[in-house]
């Protein structure tokens, strides 16, 4: 009788231990393919450049049936394109706090490494374009117009 409450008790331990592990692998499967695109594009606008990082983020529901994701995008507004560039040279969106930390560029090959000064807290956050990138111009800059028709 002890032998079978001992068998019943070690395939109760590994029916709950093989069950969490599937509901992890079921919850965390949908985030596969999350995070930063490895390729950044720049454009030049005017004396300034404009770096575009995108990426994949996993949208939050409350029914975890339905595992959704989307593209999500920022744009770092530098005064030049390769070399080091300080946090306080990327202008910032108003309303956001100023980087620090640095864009490091070097051969087509950008490092982000940046926090947010959250000074009304005294804190410095995470930023979530942090990574490295291979940096390819942007030409193509919206729909392009066909030949014109002759009357």
């Amino acid at each position: 009788m002890i032998d079978s409450l001992r068998l019943k008790s070690s395939l109760g331990r590994a029916r709950f231990l093989v069950l969490t592990i599937l509901g992890w692998v079921w919850l965390l499967g949908g985030c596969g393919g999350l995070g930063n695109n490895a390729v950044a594009t720049y454009q030049k606008i005017g004396d300034r450049y404009l770096i575009e990082v995108t990426g994949r983020r996993a949208g939050w529901s409350h029914d975890l049936s339905r595992r959704e994701s989307y593209t999500d995008r920022w744009t770092f507004d530098v005064p030049r394109i390769n070399g080091k560039i300080d946090g306080k040279e990327i202008l910032q969106r108003p309303g956001y706090y100023p980087y620090v930390g640095a864009i490091t560029i070097a051969d087509k090959k950008m490092v982000v490494s940046l926090s947010a000064d959250n000074y009304d807290f005294r804190r410095l956050e995470f930023v979530e374009w942090n990574g490295r990138y291979t940096l390819v111009e942007k030409t193509d800059t919206g729909p392009k117009a066909g030949p014109e028709k002759k009357p």
